[in-house]
């Protein structure tokens, strides 16, 4: 797998990917003290590792393009975690409702809900 799909498919956050891409292009911009502060602070607040990782983030969302902040992604990582957890747990399921099934066994909604099925 090439190694820009690999870091997308891994998960990898915005800034490991921007990173990895060459950057030849400087774009100024000029901000007064309290618009600095107040940049300074948001970065910070939403768990970008600089300010300019967060001014690209921002001129890349303002220009349409689709670019998440790292708590976003760490929180969709957590969840792609938990769904891989809860898939894991049916497939488990399934398997031994089969295999009661193939031994002429009880199956698990007969012994969970001691012999009512609805």
């Amino acid at each position: 797998m090439p190694e820009r799909e690999q870091s997308m498919t891994q998960g990898g956050s915005n800034d490991a990917k921007a990173a990895k891409e060459e950057k030849a292009v400087i774009v100024a911009a000029r901000f007064s003290v309290d618009q600095t502060a107040i940049l300074d602070a948001a970065w910070a607040a939403q768990g970008f590792t600089n300010r300019s990782a967060f001014l690209r983030h921002a001129a890349l969302v303002a220009a349409g393009e689709n670019s998440q902040p790292p708590a976003m992604i760490e929180a969709m990582r957590d969840h792609r975690r938990e769904l891989g957890a809860v898939g894991r747990n049916i497939n488990q399921l399934a398997f031994e409702m089969n295999r009661r099934k193939k031994a002429g066994l009880p199956g698990l909604s007969e012994i969970l809900c001691g012999g009512v099925v609805t």
